[in-house]
């Protein structure tokens, strides 16, 4: 629960910040290190901005369990392959706590994420996202790990993502 607060405290500090409430919020489960054991379970909170008429945006997030937590800000690019399908990428730097910062080797790190958003309706959204978290070679650990999550997202602001 702490971290869904504190996601959705961070979420409406950058939407104050942007004049605007994200595209979508979402909100979702996880499963971490698909590569190597041990697995886990996470929360995610994501918000999505895409300007208007534009491919181009943002996304804002808060990934984590009892054990981790990683806060993140990126550039987010969107690309619709039909009218209700949209893949998403994004990538961008944010920061780790609890024991992923010693797994990964460093507090800094990186996310990468792809995801395809499929449009319930005009509000609702329900998106499946591969990421990878990685310090970029900033510390002589550089483990990397790979998540899966499934996030269900309702519209808050701005337009759907798909036409």
């Amino acid at each position: 629960m702490k971290r869904f607060l504190t996601g959705l405290l961070l979420l409406t500090a950058v939407q104050g910040h942007a004049q605007q409430l994200p595209d979508h919020i979402l909100v979702g489960m996880g499963l971490m290190h698909l590569r190597q054991p041990p697995r886990f379970g996470y929360a995610s909170v994501e918000g999505n901005w895409i300007r208007p008429g534009s491919w181009l945006g943002t996304w804002v997030s808060v990934d984590g369990n009892e054990r981790d937590d990683f806060i993140g800000v990126g550039p987010l690019v969107q690309a619709n392959l039909g009218r209700r399908l949209t893949f998403l990428c994004g990538t961008g730097p944010g920061a780790t706590s609890g024991h992923a910062s010693d797994r990964l080797g460093y507090r800094f790190e990186f996310r990468s994420t792809a995801s395809l958003c499929w449009t319930l309706d005009h509000d609702r959204v329900v998106m499946l996202s591969l990421s990878h978290y990685s310090n970029g070679g900033m510390s002589s650990s550089n483990p990397g790990v790979e998540g899966i999550r499934l996030l269900y997202g309702v519209k808050l602001g701005g337009r759907s993502p798909s036409p």
